[in-house]
């Protein structure tokens, strides 16, 4: 049985400031970003999972680009700014996924 459910974290900009929050929805097959009201991408479950085990090149879906920076877990949105993702949150999605 695969795990569903939902995890928020917050978005925060380079002085540390809480910009918003991001919530991801895990279903059967799909995982969802959302922004507030707005859809941010609808990924493949599987494809998402590959790329969580090998993230080599950035991962990119509707209007999100999940990147490594070093050894941090990144998103950008609309190709403009850039946040890191919490390291508990990736490490629940790659457990999960």
């Amino acid at each position: 049985m695969q795990w569903t459910g939902r995890l928020e974290f917050d978005l925060t900009d380079s002085r540390g400031w809480r910009v918003g929050t991001i919530e991801v929805v895990v279903r059967m097959d799909t995982v969802t970003l959302w922004y507030g009201n707005r859809t941010l991408a609808v990924m493949h479950r599987e494809s998402f999972k590959h790329w969580l085990v090998r993230p080599v090149k950035p991962f990119e879906f509707d209007d999100v680009v999940w990147f490594m920076q070093g050894t941090t877990t990144c998103l950008t949105i609309d190709g403009a700014n850039s946040y890191a993702v919490p390291e508990p949150i990736v490490d629940h999605l790659f457990a999960v996924a």
